[in-house]
């Protein structure tokens, strides 16, 4: 069983099963978004036959998640590794023993994640696991650059600005952005941009050279592609 876990995880995540464990989690694996995170929820639910509820997809972080919670379904799980299964009584406590270290371990390795990441931000570095902003791609040398789609966020900033000049409602005006962009054929990763992407991008001050984790803000040292969000 937990063969099948991981090879499901992989599976969604484009990744080696080798590099699947219990810690593997978004802080560990760079496909792990938000998108692919909903992607492994409903391959989870079709393959043992289970409806997870929106408070546990909420709280899945780990792959040690997972299995907790197909344990509160029923689904018995079975250590290869170990060999015992976690339905037997004899073998509970030291089912709950693994499951506690790999609470802890967990724990451990997204303490030291966290603190170098923050450490990243205030030297304006950033490791970018998930997707880049639009306008941003990562080139082969490693660094990460403003591509050809930095002009159409340039658009979207200009246009706002002349719209905010005018008396217009916030609806108004993202209506009247979104008809542009569709006049000028600009899409939003392939697809039609919707209201929540303008927002998203209006909203995002990596533009202008911020970035920011936890509490911590600070200027980034990458190429920005407007000098105010106002």
């Amino acid at each position: 069983m937990t063969n099948n876990i991981y090879a499901i995880v992989a599976k969604v995540f484009s990744i080696p099963e080798s590099q699947v464990n219990d810690q593997s989690s978004p802080e560990n694996i760079d496909s792990w978004d938000s998108f692919n995170g909903l992607i492994l929820v409903d391959e989870l639910e079709n393959h043992f036959n289970i409806k997870f509820s929106i408070s546990e997809i909420i709280d899945v972080k780990t792959v040690s998640d997972i299995k907790r919670h197909l344990k509160n379904h029923n689904v018995e799980l079975i250590s290869v590794s170990e060999g015992f299964r976690s339905s037997r009584k004899e073998h509970q406590m030291v089912f709950e023993i693994m499951m506690s270290v790999a609470a802890y371990e967990k724990s451990i390795i997204k303490s030291r994640l966290s603190s170098g990441r923050k450490m990243k931000v205030k030297m304006g570095v950033r490791g970018f696991g998930g997707t880049l902003p639009l306008g941003y791609s990562k080139y082969s040398d490693g660094e990460i650059r403003p591509d050809g789609n930095s002009e159409i966020v340039k658009y979207i900033f200009k246009k706002m600005n002349q719209l905010n000049k005018r008396n217009l409602t916030k609806t108004k005006k993202t209506q009247t952005i979104l008809k542009l962009l569709k006049n000028r054929n600009y899409t939003y990763k392939g697809k039609c941009f919707k209201k929540w992407n303008i927002k998203s991008i209006l909203n995002n001050k990596f533009y202008i050279g911020e970035m920011s984790y936890g509490s911590i803000t600070c200027n980034h040292n990458y190429d920005t592609l407007i000098s105010t969000m106002d």
